[in-house]
């Protein structure tokens, strides 16, 4: 019998508490109806111990063992090639699940036939100290519409998705393989989020994300103008054809912008307005090549609208 529902989990040099947390949210789910895939990114041994370790809390574990670091989207495609189950899971170390989300977001995609869903999210800080929480969009209209604005209507750790031969994260979708997957998968079929908060996801300014915010913000615009090109001629995109020569290395400004902009965004998250405009303006001042990609994507969506 195969599992109703793959989890894909990657990780890279875990913190054991963080990835103890991650689990006993898995485990702790009222749907047992599923496998979880996780994908070992490093060549460290200590690693192996820690996965080896929930071995007793998860029936239906199986461990892929890169022998070294492929990075997240290439760890992601090789669970994606072993899942079994009719929908993937995706959560990242350190986030973690209400006991219900499983179970609310199956049913929910089983009786609508759904291509997508996501749940809406509360953000913590490393400390675990609550920051926010972030509103998704709750219906397929409004999400595509928060697609066709170039915004990302889903947090990665909060999604489910339908299983489809040969769809896969696009290797070249550089730090925006989400959100590059989420505009090819609109095409296929209907959308949705649920209304309650079964996501808990961590803000890290220091994690790789937080590090790479200019790749992140100039491939998505690459994928941005391409998927409206696509709207707007009505044509599935093929699996590269968002994105085909991402950026993929940042000069200093471009790193001191990642680090001013990540820091920024924290400080909205914590209701410091007047410091995150400052350091917001700061970022775009220190690298303007910023503004030209804005204005990218405010004028192919002018074009295209």
């Amino acid at each position: 019998m195969h599992p109703k529902v793959s989890i894909v989990l990657s990780v890279f040099h875990p913190n054991l508490d963080n990835l103890k947390r991650t689990i006993d949210s898995i485990s702790g789910q009222t749907f047992s109806d599923y496998e979880l895939i996780i994908v070992k990114d490093d060549a460290e041994q200590a690693t192996l111990v820690v996965i080896q370790e929930v071995k007793n809390t998860i029936k239906n574990l199986i461990i892929i063992d890169n022998m070294g670091n492929i990075g997240l989207v290439r760890s992601l495609n090789k669970a994606l090639k072993q899942a079994n189950g009719s929908y993937i899971a995706r959560i990242d170390v350190g986030d973690w699940w209400h006991s219900q989300k499983l179970h609310e977001q199956y049913h929910l995609m089983h009786k609508d036939g759904l291509i997508l869903t996501g749940t809406q999210v509360k953000l913590f800080s490393v400390d675990l100290s609550m920051l926010a929480k972030q509103i998704s969009p709750f219906s397929d209209v409004e999400i595509r519409q928060r697609l066709k604005d170039g915004k990302n209507p889903f947090v990665h750790s909060s999604v489910m998705f339908k299983r489809i031969d040969n769809i896969f994260y696009n290797e070249k979708a550089l730090h925006t393989e989400d959100f590059e997957l989420w505009c090819r998968y609109s095409f296929v079929g209907k959308m949705a989020c649920l209304e309650e908060y079964y996501t808990n996801y961590i803000v890290d300014i220091n994690s790789i994300t937080g590090s790479k915010r200019y790749l992140m913000f100039a491939n998505a615009t690459i994928v941005y103008i391409n998927f409206l090109k696509f709207l707007h001629k009505n044509i599935e995109p093929g699996a590269g054809d968002l994105i085909t020569t991402p950026v993929v290395k940042m000069n200093y400004l471009d790193t001191i912008f990642s680090k001013l902009y990540s820091a920024s965004e924290n400080e909205r998250l914590k209701a410091n307005y007047l410091i995150y405009l400052m350091m917001t303006m700061l970022s775009i001042i220190v690298n303007p090549k910023v503004l030209f990609l804005m204005f990218k994507r405010k004028f192919n969506k002018f074009y295209y609208d």
